[in-house]
């Protein structure tokens, strides 16, 4: 009979695990910093929310947000089903975040620049979730793939959304390295 791990051994081969999954990038890990940026991303919206000076501005980074705790535990269900172990703390979400940057000074911007720093971010994201969707694929991870690929579509869309709302295109926020990203 096979022995049970205590709580302390199993955090132990987690934590193994994530180092060594870090430096060896898997779908798994780079899609736990996904998580981490939705979840960083998610308290930045619900910032804009309260913050927002315009009521169309607050209605849509209401939307915005709703639709990302939907994505981050669709996403989390999928990592979940196929072995992985996902970011559950604030010490985690914090340290696999990576470009999305949240500050008690986003409040005082202005609608218009809040949404270029918005977009700025989903484009950061997307950088992640293009990487992930390759590996989860090489990996045959296909339904966290499709999950991923769905969020990559969503970010896409935002994107031009929030551009369109500045009265300017993709285009004006992509740098000439990106083509290949969006």
């Amino acid at each position: 009979m096979k022995k049970e791990l205590t709580i302390e051994e199993k955090y132990e081969a987690e934590l193994i695990k994530a180092e060594h999954d870090h430096h060896q990038p898997t779908a798994g890990a780079m899609t736990g910093h996904i998580l981490s940026n939705l979840f960083i991303e998610r308290v930045k919206l619900m910032q804009a929310v309260l913050y927002a000076k315009h009521r169309e501005n607050r209605a849509t980074f209401k939307q915005l947000e709703e639709k990302e705790q939907v994505y981050f535990y669709t996403i989390s269900e999928q990592l979940l089903d196929v072995g992985e172990v996902i970011p559950t703390t604030i010490d985690e979400f914090t340290k696999y975040a990576k470009f999305i940057e949240e500050s008690a000074k986003f409040k005082y911007e202005e609608d218009e620049l809040r949404i270029g720093n918005l977009i700025q971010d989903f484009m950061s994201q997307n950088l992640f979730i293009t990487r992930a969707i390759k590996l989860a694929t090489k990996e045959e991870k296909f339904a966290l793939g499709q999950a991923l690929v769905e969020l990559l579509g969503f970010n896409q869309h935002t994107i031009r959304a929030l551009a369109s709302d500045l009265g300017k295109t993709l285009q004006d926020f992509k740098d000439e390295d990106e083509d290949d990203v969006l």
